[in-house]
């Protein structure tokens, strides 16, 4: 196979991921807690082994009480989805609250250097927007959200391989 078309494929499956997780984002969303959840359980279990591992040095216990939450976290993510799509949601919304305001603020400080400043501060409205109508809507926002986004990131990412594919120019 030529390389074009690999990347076309991949390409391709990236489009399909995305929409299917676009037109299905509340299993996407699951999908999505529960991959974070299994990531927080092994990272634990990591954390731990590490732990023990350096028993002589100082911050043992630290290393040991940071894995045993870690675990937590994931065996609670796991046992628990729509509550930690709730609070994985919740914290998405500060996450955006705080970027927005960060990015206006960032913005007004360019402005006297920067000619195209107030894009910044677009973005920063725009982050402030989504974030109040994510917060709106809670708690049925959490059930839709990551699914939706990832799954514009992931149409998005595939649109842009099969167009940016470099060797589709010499075919």
């Amino acid at each position: 196979m030529k390389k074009a078309s690999i990347t076309n494929i991949t390409g391709t499956i990236f489009i399909i991921l995305g929409v299917l997780s676009i037109i299905y984002p509340f299993y996407s969303s699951l999908g999505i807690e529960a991959f974070l959840g299994a990531l927080f359980l092994f990272g634990g279990i990591f954390q731990l082994f590490g732990a023990f591992e350096d028993k002589q040095r100082d911050g043992y216990i630290w290393n040991f009480i940071v894995g045993v939450l870690y675990i937590l976290a994931g065996v609670y993510l796991l046992s628990h989805p729509l509550i930690g799509l709730l609070f994985l949601s919740m914290l998405l919304i500060a996450l955006f609250y705080a970027q927005g305001v960060l990015t206006i603020i960032f913005g007004f400080q360019q402005r006297k250097e920067a000619r195209y400043w107030g894009w910044s501060l677009i973005s920063g409205l725009l982050s402030i927007g989504i974030a109040t109508i994510l917060l709106v809507n809670y708690p049925i926002s959490a059930l839709w959200v990551f699914g939706v986004l990832i799954g514009i990131n992931l149409l998005i990412f595939g649109i842009s391989l099969i167009l940016l594919n470099p060797f589709i120019r010499e075919s």
